[in-house]
């Protein structure tokens, strides 16, 4: 992470970390990042108080719930399958941990693996945050029309998460 760090202050970039909050038990118990590795939660709250890194929410657990509890099979697409009212507890749990840890208001957004479950995931996160980010891989063929577009719908702006060198 520091090696990252220091190579974006070399070139004068501000990377944009999107922020989970929890780690999970097989027993089902939650514990926050800040209890589970502190010093590099430390170390990203002295990067941000410094503007050397953004903050940005990222879910709460960047694992999928259910298929960790039954086979303990990790898929990081922690919304797939989720309602909307395990939505926007993932999302609240999310930002309260970023609030109190960085002392912020997250105002973007990016589901684990862009796995975002239809018609549920993007409605509940545009209450909360101004973007919503999402991968290539995930419009039309490749494409994304939408593109810095406010969506017609819910109102957040859309923006491609990942660049891949050659690629796109």
């Amino acid at each position: 992470f520091k090696k990252i760090v220091n190579a974006c202050e070399i070139h004068g970039v501000i990377p944009e970390i999107m922020v989970s909050s929890h780690a999970v038990e097989k027993s089902g118990t939650f514990i926050r990042f800040d209890k589970v590795m502190p010093k590099t939660i430390r170390k990203m709250k002295e990067y941000f108080d410094k503007g050397s890194i953004n903050i940005n929410a990222h879910g709460m657990t960047h694992v999928r719930l259910d298929k960790y509890f039954n086979s303990g099979e990790i898929d990081p697409k922690e919304f797939v399958g989720l309602s909307e009212e395990d939505t926007r507890v993932h999302i609240e749990e999310n930002i309260k941990f970023i609030k109190e840890v960085f002392g912020k208001t997250p105002k973007g957004f990016v589901a684990p693996a862009w796995g975002y479950e239809p018609g549920i995931t993007k409605k509940i996160a545009s209450e909360y945050f101004d973007y919503i980010a999402d991968s290539y891989d995930n419009w039309k063929d490749g494409k994304c029309d939408d593109f810095g577009k406010k969506d017609q719908q819910y109102g957040f702006i859309h923006f491609p998460e990942t660049l891949r060198y050659g690629k796109y």
